[in-house]
């Protein structure tokens, strides 16, 4: 089975869960202390070989600052009990990273690598929509910042997996009594999950080679036209 069948399925059965001859081989689990390092290695490996955005900036960034980026994160991350890890029940080991936050709630963190622009750029784009258009004050929106698999994954298993975190996500803030869920999708398959799947609302569509950074650079003009990043948002 390949990506376009896997989304095709799940298109044609959109609120239940993806079709398979087994069970789900993975379990989800509240971030604890304990597992700080396999979180930070997966997101910091992640991002830094396969990222969308990241990729573009790979010749200026080097793993170890996704480590420390991250590192400033967990605290924080922790104490607010709305990110969670899935667990491989055959191995036991930490296949893929859910990382949330309230967005009236975010902790402010000092970057000092190129990985700023990243950062820059994704305010650029949620912030007004987040300011202006969405439902004001502490526990009304999720904030979905983060979500990566290991690298070890198949296309089918990753595919599978995401859908497994997109769950996890919504049946989170439902319970925690969240309005309504925001994203920045920068993967064309969780674009694809949420436009198709799930029903996010598409608040803002940008072509990543026409932004301009604060310093008049454009840090993602070797980009594709066809490369795009798109804000979403869901009400509960």
């Amino acid at each position: 089975m390949d990506l376009g069948e896997v989304l095709e399925r799940m298109h044609q059965s959109k609120d239940k869960t993806l079709t398979t001859t087994q069970p789900p081989n993975f379990r989800m689990e509240f971030l604890h202390d304990g597992m700080k390092d396999d979180v930070l290695n997966i997101v910091s490996t992640s991002f830094y070989q396969k990222g969308d955005l990241e990729q573009w900036l790979k010749s200026d960034t080097y793993e170890f600052e996704y480590l420390e980026l991250m590192g400033k994160f967990w605290a924080p991350l922790v104490e607010k009990d709305l990110s969670f890890v899935v667990i491989s029940t055959k191995t036991g080991n930490v296949i893929g990273v859910s990382l949330n936050f309230d967005a009236r709630d975010e902790p402010k963190v000092e970057i000092t690598s190129k990985l700023v622009v990243i950062f820059e750029f994704l305010e650029t784009i949620e912030g007004p929509i987040r300011n202006n258009r969405l439902p004001s004050g502490k526990g009304n929106v999720f904030h979905s910042f983060i979500m990566t698999t290991s690298l070890s994954l198949s296309s089918q298993e990753n595919v599978a997996l995401i859908k497994y975190m997109e769950d996890q996500v919504h049946i989170l803030a439902k319970n925690k009594k969240f309005k309504g869920i925001l994203t920045t999708n920068t993967s064309p398959l969780t674009q694809q999950m949420c436009s198709n799947i799930y029903g996010y609302k598409e608040m803002y569509n940008c072509q990543v080679n026409t932004y301009i950074a604060s310093d008049n650079s454009k840090p993602f003009g070797l980009a594709p036209n066809s490369q795009r990043v798109i804000v979403h948002w869901k009400e509960i």
